[in-house]
């Protein structure tokens, strides 16, 4: 016999509504403590675009918990109210939408290049050491498969960490892979062969149709929004 309270076995059904610009007006339960946000995100998004955004949302009596995750795939089983993913889903249990425009590039320390010499051709960087992703199948990074037949056979620095990259970068260890809008913190990096390394992808937000909150799921929505505009990031359009 089923002993679970039929309230909380209608519970999913009751959050169910679609996505669009206005379809979240269905009211929240009643709060007792701070409103708690989850967000799945990449740590690079996350360190760069979400975590400088939170300054209004946290002083409204607001909790945000932001988690690691290079693909929904990654989490999978970890309830959300968004996730920022890199390639859009083909799942009926998610609900999805362009976010922003990002552009991945290469680079090094202007001491690196100074004590290494000029990177001219695809050619010159065998020798280098080079940081990024592992080839991991799971982790869904779309510009992985896109540049990695152009970069050096070896990848000797890997870490599915974007921090990683970036350090390895900071502190001369090597080249290192990562989103230009990363790199545009640090005056100290230049971009390496733009021309031939350059990838432009999407990120995408998803909504979990069964887990929607109605104002609160449309308050994360508008925190993203506002968290890429100030972040520089193109809109989906461009």
């Amino acid at each position: 016999m089923d002993h679970q309270p039929k309230r909380e076995r209608l519970l999913p059904a009751a959050r169910m509504v679609a996505l669009g610009s206005d379809a979240f007006t269905t009211g929240d339960s009643a709060q007792t403590g701070p409103e708690e946000w989850t967000i799945l995100s990449p740590d690079g998004f996350a360190a760069s675009v979400l975590t400088p955004a939170c300054v209004r949302p946290l002083g409204d009596d607001t909790v945000i918990t932001i988690i690691s995750a290079p693909s929904l795939a990654a989490r999978e089983g970890t309830a959300f109210d968004a996730a920022i993913v890199r390639s859009r889903p083909n799942s009926s249990a998610v609900a999805s939408r362009a976010l922003a425009v990002y552009e991945i590039g290469l680079y090094a320390h202007e001491d690196y290049l100074s004590e290494h010499g000029p990177i001219r051709s695809l050619d010159d960087l065998e020798g280098h050491v080079l940081a990024w992703y592992a080839d991991d199948p799971i982790a869904g990074i779309p510009e992985f498969e896109a540049l990695r037949p152009k970069l050096p056979e070896h990848i000797r620095l890997q870490s599915n960490n974007l921090n990683v990259h970036a350090q390895a970068a900071l502190s001369g260890v090597g080249l290192a892979v990562m989103p230009t809008y990363t790199a545009a913190r640090n005056d100290a990096l230049v971009r390496i062969l733009p021309d031939e390394i350059g990838y432009r992808g999407h990120y995408w937000v998803l909504v979990p149709k069964t887990q929607l909150r109605g104002p609160t799921t449309q308050r994360v929505l508008d925190f993203l929004a506002e968290a890429v505009a100030a972040a520089g990031l193109a809109p989906p359009s461009a």
